[in-house]
């Protein structure tokens, strides 16, 4: 069975960029992110970094990840029990800072030439992360890229909070806005349904997933790479460009397993 999926014209396209731009060379790598947020829950508290990680397993059952902590404050509970009521997220940028990233990605080079022909062809493209900035800015310059290759790059900067958390979409409804682009020619990309699609398509905006596991069901696009999609949605420019046209629609027909 096969189900044509239509999409509007894409003007703005918002992309996730931990494993989806930057692919590590061991997937092992990330698990540096959740033992820095053990390190940082551990500061948080003031307890032993076994005790750090036990609370920090207690918040990814609560909310599904241990970053909440420093987002919203510890449960009434914790107040109680460790006298803490202060949200600190400048603990977990910190900790997160400490995780060097020198040679652990492979590099992006056709990436960055799809991304650059989109936006010279007037695509606006932003890069959005949960990871800080400064961490986020050392893996960029790992995979061969750089800040500007974007028209905006948007990360968790040390005092504010990560910009995908809530999950509500709000803040891909925020750049949309910023760009002055309608939400149905936005197309988001990611390797998270939950991050990155889902709060998306919420808002009325196109997205894709990026997985070789996983199934859209009709209800997004689903690619194994990020330049698989960037390469056909610049082929799809290219095409309407013969045929007079802009902005170029983008569709493409998936086979329902």
């Amino acid at each position: 069975m096969k189900i044509q999926i239509k999409q509007s014209p894409i003007r703005l396209i918002i992309i996730d960029v931990d494993q989806t731009l930057a692919i590590p060379k061991d997937e092992m790598f990330y698990v540096s992110f959740s033992l820095a947020v053990d390190r940082a829950t551990a500061r948080y508290f003031g307890v032993t970094k076994v005790e750090g990680e036990h609370l920090a397993n207690e918040y990814r059952s609560l909310y599904g990840n241990g970053e909440s902590v420093f987002f919203i404050g510890p449960t009434k509970v914790h107040r109680s029990s460790y006298g803490i009521k202060e949200k600190k997220p400048s603990i977990l940028y910190e900790e997160m800072c400490a995780i060097n990233p020198t040679g652990c990605f492979h590099r992006r080079k056709k990436v960055r030439q799809l991304i650059q022909s989109l936006r010279s062809n007037g695509v606006i493209v932003v890069a959005l992360t949960d990871a800080p900035e400064k961490l986020s800015h050392k893996i960029l310059k790992e995979i061969g890229m750089q800040v500007n290759d974007f028209d905006a790059y948007i990360a968790f900067e040390k005092d504010g909070i990560a910009p995908k958390y809530q999950r509500d979409g709000a803040v891909f409804n925020y750049i949309a806005h910023r760009f002055h682009i309608p939400n149905a020619n936005v197309i988001c990309i990611g390797d998270s349904s939950e991050a990155d699609v889902l709060p998306a398509l919420k808002m009325g905006m196109q997205g894709c997933i990026i997985s070789p596991n996983k199934n859209a069901e009709g209800r997004c696009l689903c690619y194994s790479s990020a330049e698989k999609i960037l390469q056909d949605l610049f082929l799809s420019q290219k095409q309407s460009e013969k045929t007079m046209t802009y902005p170029y629609s983008f569709s493409r027909t998936l086979k329902k397993k």
